[in-house]
């Protein structure tokens, strides 16, 4: 179970735009697990300063007698795993509505499965505007915006997304930085 807070993060004025989409993150979500005789909760915030989630609070507890919380117990609790499946399911959405109004905001984790599944060539296609096409720059700007935010390693990330090698992902995200087409460290800082 997982519990979020309804206020949106926005980027400056609004949020970050890529390729006609919109990236919209939540600033918090309480997430609850009930394990065989015990209870883990943690607590996601979007930490602004280094613009990802990262969890404030983890506790473990015994539900009943006959339990403990041990060190085995303890590494059990993959708070990574939790912090980018939490973010990237449920607090970070894509809207698509720059491209398509009908088009309803998804899941990071779905835009990028999408992604995956597409494969780079279909991303190539996307039309924009009549006779602008998606550019590859744009493409791995998004993705790697999502990796940050989820705290995942980017460039694997673009790799495993994209279908390309580690090295191609290297070069596709130096040219992104080149072009200026990614994330930038203070995009949920004032000013």
């Amino acid at each position: 179970m997982t519990r979020y807070e309804p206020e949106l993060a926005v980027a400056g004025e609004g949020p970050a735009t890529f390729m006609g989409f919109a990236i919209n993150c939540q600033e918090r979500a309480i997430h609850i697990e009930e394990r065989d005789g015990y209870d883990v909760e943690i607590v996601i915030d979007l930490d602004r300063s280094i613009s990802q989630y990262v969890a404030s609070s983890v506790k473990v507890s015994r539900r009943s007698e006959g339990s403990e919380v041990t060190a085995k117990v303890l590494r059990t609790v993959t708070v990574q795993e939790v912090i980018a499946e939490v973010a990237l399911r449920d607090l970070v959405t894509i809207d698509e509505s720059g491209l398509s109004e009908d088009t309803p905001p998804v899941s990071a984790l779905e835009w990028l499965e999408d992604v995956k599944a597409g494969g780079l060539e279909a991303l190539r296609a996307v039309e924009l505007k009549p006779g602008e096409e998606a550019d590859d720059t744009e493409v791995v700007g998004m993705i790697y915006t999502l990796a940050k935010l989820g705290n995942w390693p980017p460039l694997a990330t673009v790799a495993t997304y994209l279908g390309v090698s580690q090295s191609t992902a290297t070069r596709m995200v130096a040219r992104a930085r080149k072009e200026n087409r990614w994330f930038r460290d203070n995009w949920f800082r004032d000013g």
